[in-house]
């Protein structure tokens, strides 16, 4: 049999049959190629209108729907000039977040709400890294009895006013501890119309979950947008603010510190959102 198989291949039928193989092989090769660059195609295809309905260019009901954005500047009242830039440079939606170790602290509530932002009371919470990273005299420390820190919030809380909300400074180690965060949220939720703002980008769950329970009105921040200080990445930051305002519940919320970079970049930004549907809105109009 073998001889026989041998003698057929050396054969001119043979070398026939298997040059017909050859060219067989050949050609399905290539279709299946063919037909796998077209399969990879509708992937990318595929993926690349998944990235454009994200953006908001594919679908026109996701991309002519009125967005909201709210921007909070924190840690003001530290630097005067600042301080000062922030006020009377940025919109009036824009809301200001004071820092309780300011001094003159009402004086500067006053102006900011002279030029029509809403004005935010800081509160120093412990950090996970306390005291490698320091809160400050006036911060809630789990370390503390609950009676203490009540004591403590109560005491920032009555040396100023004017203030529509409350926001953590610091805080993610506080703010992971149900024992301590509860009778802080619920002393909050006992001041009528006071609104809590988590400035921990995504927040904890625990945070949500207490807030739910006392049924005080909480948003967490969802981008820090000056966490690198430089006018592309600022804007760039911005632009991401608004993709998630847009897929999401139709607002957004960011934090930025009274850099005059970033504050620059924001009033610029701010130019442009009226030709792209989007309302800038001080923080208590999500309530």
């Amino acid at each position: 049999m073998k001889n026989k198989i041998k003698q057929f291949l050396q054969s001119y039928l043979g070398h026939v049959v298997f040059a017909f193989i050859l060219c067989f092989l050949f050609i399905f090769s290539v279709l299946f190629i063919i037909d796998k660059s077209f399969e990879k195609q509708e992937i990318l295809d595929s993926a690349y209108n998944v990235r454009a309905n994200i953006a908001g260019i594919i679908s026109p009901d996701i991309d002519n729907r009125a967005i909201k954005i709210a921007l909070i500047v924190s840690e003001l009242g530290l630097s005067q000039q600042d301080t000062k830039k922030a006020i009377e440079t940025l919109p009036a939606a824009v809301s200001l977040a004071f820092s309780p170790y300011t001094e003159k602290l009402n004086y500067w509530f006053s102006e900011g709400k002279k030029f029509g932002h809403e004005i935010l009371l800081e509160i120093p919470m412990e950090p996970i890294n306390y005291p490698d990273d320091d809160s400050g005299p006036l911060s809630l420390l789990t370390r503390y009895s609950n009676l203490r820190n009540i004591e403590l919030l109560k005491d920032i809380m009555e040396k100023s006013y004017g203030y529509s909300g409350i926001i953590n400074w610091m805080g993610d180690g506080f703010m992971q501890s149900r024992e301590s965060l509860f009778p802080v949220f619920d002393y909050i939720k006992q001041k009528t119309d006071l609104f809590f703002i988590d400035s921990l980008v995504d927040g904890y769950k625990n945070t949500k979950k207490i807030a739910e329970e006392l049924k005080l009105p909480y948003a967490n921040v969802n981008i820090k947008i000056d966490r690198i200080a430089t006018k592309n990445d600022i804007i760039a930051s911005l632009e991401k603010l608004e993709i998630m305002a847009k897929i999401g519940s139709g607002y957004s919320i960011g934090i930025m510190q009274p850099y005059p970079v970033s504050i620059d970049t924001v009033k610029e930004w701010s130019n442009s959102l009226k030709d792209k549907n989007i309302t800038l809105i001080s923080v208590s109009e999500i309530f």
